[in-house]
Protein backbone atom coordinates (compact mmCIF):
# COMPACT_ATOMS: atom_id res chain seq x y z
CA UNK A 1 0.00 0.00 0.00
CA UNK A 2 1.27 3.47 -0.77
CA UNK A 3 1.89 6.10 1.88
CA UNK A 4 -1.13 8.01 0.58
CA UNK A 5 -3.44 5.26 1.78
CA UNK A 6 -4.19 4.08 -1.73
CA UNK A 7 -3.51 0.67 -3.11
CA UNK A 8 -4.61 -2.88 -2.70
CA UNK A 9 -4.68 -4.73 0.57
CA UNK A 10 -3.61 -8.32 0.34
CA UNK A 11 -4.34 -9.38 3.91
CA UNK A 12 -7.47 -11.07 5.16
CA UNK A 13 -10.35 -8.71 5.88
CA UNK A 14 -12.15 -9.22 9.15
CA UNK A 15 -15.85 -8.66 9.67
CA UNK A 16 -17.19 -6.13 12.16
CA UNK A 17 -13.82 -4.66 13.02
CA UNK A 18 -14.46 -1.39 14.77
CA UNK A 19 -17.27 0.36 16.55
CA UNK A 20 -20.72 0.41 14.96
CA UNK A 21 -21.15 4.19 15.05
CA UNK A 22 -17.97 4.64 12.97
CA UNK A 23 -18.14 1.42 10.95
CA UNK A 24 -18.67 1.55 7.21
CA UNK A 25 -21.69 -0.26 5.79
CA UNK A 26 -19.61 -2.81 3.89
CA UNK A 27 -17.84 -3.94 7.07
CA UNK A 28 -21.11 -4.26 8.97
CA UNK A 29 -22.60 -6.25 6.08
CA UNK A 30 -19.58 -8.59 5.96
CA UNK A 31 -18.82 -7.58 2.35
CA UNK A 32 -15.37 -7.45 0.82
CA UNK A 33 -13.81 -4.09 1.48
CA UNK A 34 -10.63 -2.11 1.08
CA UNK A 35 -9.01 1.05 2.45
CA UNK A 36 -12.14 3.07 1.65
CA UNK A 37 -13.69 1.81 4.90
CA UNK A 38 -11.14 3.96 6.71
CA UNK A 39 -12.06 6.96 4.55
CA UNK A 40 -15.68 6.44 5.63
CA UNK A 41 -14.68 6.28 9.31
CA UNK A 42 -12.52 9.37 8.88
CA UNK A 43 -15.57 11.25 7.57
CA UNK A 44 -17.54 10.23 10.64
CA UNK A 45 -14.65 11.32 12.89
CA UNK A 46 -14.48 14.66 11.06
CA UNK A 47 -18.15 15.18 11.86
CA UNK A 48 -17.48 14.28 15.49
CA UNK A 49 -14.58 16.73 15.80
CA UNK A 50 -16.44 19.53 14.01
CA UNK A 51 -19.64 19.19 16.01
CA UNK A 52 -18.47 17.84 19.36
CA UNK A 53 -21.27 15.32 19.13
CA UNK A 54 -21.55 11.55 19.21
CA UNK A 55 -22.54 10.08 15.84
CA UNK A 56 -26.14 8.90 15.83
CA UNK A 57 -26.70 9.97 19.41
CA UNK A 58 -30.11 8.81 20.55
CA UNK A 59 -29.73 5.44 18.86
CA UNK A 60 -28.07 2.34 20.19
CA UNK A 61 -24.91 1.43 18.27
CA UNK A 62 -26.75 -1.44 16.58
CA UNK A 63 -29.69 0.81 15.59
CA UNK A 64 -27.21 3.30 14.15
CA UNK A 65 -25.47 0.62 12.08
CA UNK A 66 -28.76 -0.74 10.76
CA UNK A 67 -29.90 2.79 9.84
CA UNK A 68 -26.64 3.43 8.00
CA UNK A 69 -26.85 0.17 6.06
CA UNK A 70 -30.57 -0.14 5.36
CA UNK A 71 -31.65 3.50 5.13
CA UNK A 72 -28.46 5.35 4.18
CA UNK A 73 -28.59 7.39 7.39
CA UNK A 74 -25.68 9.76 7.96
CA UNK A 75 -25.05 12.37 10.67
CA UNK A 76 -26.70 15.74 10.14
CA UNK A 77 -24.15 18.47 9.52
CA UNK A 78 -24.97 21.73 11.29
CA UNK A 79 -24.93 24.96 9.26
CA UNK A 80 -21.95 26.36 11.23
CA UNK A 81 -19.61 23.73 9.74
CA UNK A 82 -17.60 25.29 6.87
CA UNK A 83 -18.97 24.20 3.51
CA UNK A 84 -15.73 22.62 2.29
CA UNK A 85 -15.48 20.45 5.41
CA UNK A 86 -19.16 19.57 5.19
CA UNK A 87 -18.77 18.44 1.57
CA UNK A 88 -15.59 16.53 2.38
CA UNK A 89 -17.26 14.60 5.21
CA UNK A 90 -20.23 13.79 2.97
CA UNK A 91 -17.90 12.57 0.22
CA UNK A 92 -16.05 10.37 2.73
CA UNK A 93 -19.22 8.61 3.84
CA UNK A 94 -20.72 8.28 0.33
CA UNK A 95 -23.11 5.32 0.04
CA UNK A 96 -20.93 3.87 -2.74
CA UNK A 97 -17.36 3.60 -1.43
CA UNK A 98 -16.03 3.70 -5.01
CA UNK A 99 -17.46 7.22 -5.26
CA UNK A 100 -15.72 8.38 -2.08
CA UNK A 101 -12.35 10.12 -2.16
CA UNK A 102 -8.96 8.53 -1.71
CA UNK A 103 -7.04 9.66 1.37
CA UNK A 104 -4.69 11.57 -0.93
CA UNK A 105 -7.70 13.61 -2.11
CA UNK A 106 -8.85 14.19 1.48
CA UNK A 107 -5.36 15.37 2.35
CA UNK A 108 -5.25 17.70 -0.66
CA UNK A 109 -8.51 19.39 0.40
CA UNK A 110 -7.32 19.79 4.00
CA UNK A 111 -3.91 21.11 2.91
CA UNK A 112 -5.59 23.62 0.58
CA UNK A 113 -7.76 24.86 3.43
CA UNK A 114 -4.72 25.26 5.68
CA UNK A 115 -2.82 27.14 2.98
CA UNK A 116 -5.75 29.53 2.48
CA UNK A 117 -5.84 30.18 6.24
CA UNK A 118 -2.08 30.74 6.36
CA UNK A 119 -2.26 33.13 3.41
CA UNK A 120 -5.06 35.06 5.08
CA UNK A 121 -3.06 35.28 8.31
CA UNK A 122 0.06 36.54 6.55
CA UNK A 123 -2.07 39.19 4.91
CA UNK A 124 -3.70 40.16 8.20
CA UNK A 125 -0.58 40.01 10.37
CA UNK A 126 2.04 41.55 8.12
CA UNK A 127 3.71 38.57 6.49
CA UNK A 128 4.89 36.75 9.60
CA UNK A 129 6.75 33.55 8.69
CA UNK A 130 4.81 30.32 8.82
CA UNK A 131 5.92 26.97 10.15
CA UNK A 132 6.22 25.62 6.61
CA UNK A 133 8.36 28.60 5.55
CA UNK A 134 10.63 28.16 8.55
CA UNK A 135 11.04 24.43 7.92
CA UNK A 136 12.06 24.96 4.29
CA UNK A 137 14.59 27.77 4.80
Amino acid sequence: MSSSGEGTWTGEMTAETGTYRWMSPEVFEHKLYDHKVDVYSFGIMMWEVLTGGVPYDGFTPLQAAIGVVQQGVRPEIPPFVPEKLSLLAQQCWHQDPKQGPEFSEVLAVLEEMVMVQMTNRRFMFGGRKTRKTLLHE
